[in-house]
């Protein structure tokens, strides 16, 4: 895809950007910061849908909803009353235990504005990148509504409103279930303030906040299937149909973290960081949203120039 390749090739070049940088850098000041982020992003939604025909109002060749019909004929003079199921899927959130979670490359550099004593406050930009799947079979999240309608003499293809009903359940000869998934790419990057305090040569602690670019490129797909018996003949019918959409955007967001920093040389240390990122908005499709909200542990290496 345009936008993954895009992407990845404007990493490499700031990851090239940032070397090159430090490697000119003559007044010193300067930590280049190299390690990965586990993130929980704090939901998935899969929205809610309703089954229906497709435009086939003929009960003897396809399903109004999903159907369990009762009667075996469909022609005559005089009506017949038959019954079918109608379901809808209620939607399911992903726990972010599960799924919702991502393990990103992560790439920073920081410069060092103004230090006394014990004191260091610097300007910090990172960028990570994540890649997010989730999804599964849902069978638990649909709603079944039993329906009684009336098919009218010489009126194929017309179905008028349910005349009574809706009864509870599902009929015993009919089935469903949805499968839904979802594949984001997500670039973040920051600039922010950063406070760092020294306790000794070798260890020190700090936070930073500041604002965020989101870039994410999310794609997503609903499956729904269904089961039911033939309405003439033995045997059963089923069908399946899968949507899908897509969507790029770019979220404004921030973040906050704090972190502790361990000095293994004069010029290479190790950081270990808490981070917590928000965003002005949620990434959606017609089918899923993802709320780009959410906690991350980070682990880096951190050069000194």
């Amino acid at each position: 895809m345009g936008f993954k390749m895009a992407a990845k090739l404007g990493l490499g070049l700031v990851a090239a950007s940032i070397v090159s940088l430090t490697a000119m850098a003559e007044d010193g000041g300067w930590r280049l910061s190299l390690g990965a982020s586990y993130r929980c992003f704090d939901d998935v939604e899969f929205h809610n849908f309703a089954f229906r025909n497709y435009g086939n109002t003929d009960p003897a060749n396809g399903p109004l909803g999903v159907q369990g019909y009762t009667d075996a004929s469909f022609s005559g003079l005089i009506p017949v009353v038959f019954n079918s199921d109608h379901m809808s899927f209620t939607g399911a959130n992903e726990d972010l235990d599960d799924t919702a979670d991502s393990l990103a490359p992560v790439i920073g550099i920081e410069k060092a504005l103004w230090v006394r004593d014990a004191l260091t406050l610097s300007v910090v930009s990172n960028l990570q990148y994540y890649q997010l799947d989730a999804g599964g079979t849902d069978t638990g999240s649909l709603a079944a509504a039993w329906y009684q309608h009336m098919w009218l003499p010489g009126g194929a293809g017309i179905i008028p409103a349910p005349v009574s009903g809706p009864f509870d359940g599902l009929s015993s000869d009919s089935s469903a279930s949805v499968k839904n998934d979802m594949d984001m790419d997500l670039f973040v990057l920051d600039l922010g303030a950063k406070a760092s305090v020294s306790v000794c040569e070798w260890f020190g602690f700090y936070g930073a906040v500041g604002p965020t670019l989101n870039f994410s490129d999310l794609e997503t797909s609903q499956t729904e299937s269904a089961q039911w018996n033939k309405a003439t003949g033995p045997g059963t019918d089923s069908y399946s149909v899968k949507h899908t959409d897509d969507d790029q955007s770019i979220t404004l967001g921030g973040y906050a973290a704090v972190g502790l920093q361990f000095a293994v040389t004069d010029s290479v240390g190790i950081a270990a960081e808490y981070r917590y990122d928000i965003a002005t908005d949620d990434v959606s499709t017609s089918q899923a949203s993802v709320d780009l909200d959410g906690s991350s542990a980070q682990l880096k290496l951190t050069i000194r120039f």
